[in-house]
């Protein structure tokens, strides 16, 4: 799966970021009974905001007059 050798692919370049003899590890986010995530999810706030970066939907119409409200006839 794409997705697992995204996150092995992150993790490598985290650890490699990481001074040496500082530990790290991996929560999984999405297990509803980790008490780990549990304790995250309930007293963390969130950093990612995945849908900030989703593809933005179709440019607004361009309106006449470059941008500039209509003027009153």
């Amino acid at each position: 799966r794409a997705s697992v050798e995204s996150v092995r692919e992150m993790m490598r370049q985290s650890v490699g970021a990481v001074p040496e003899g500082l530990p790290v590890s991996t929560v999984a986010m999405s297990d509803e009974y980790d008490p780990v995530g549990m304790w995250l999810r309930a007293n963390a706030r969130p950093f990612y905001d995945r849908e900030a970066h989703a593809p933005a939907g179709p440019p607004p119409l361009a309106a006449p007059g470059y941008g500039y409200p209509p003027q009153p006839r």
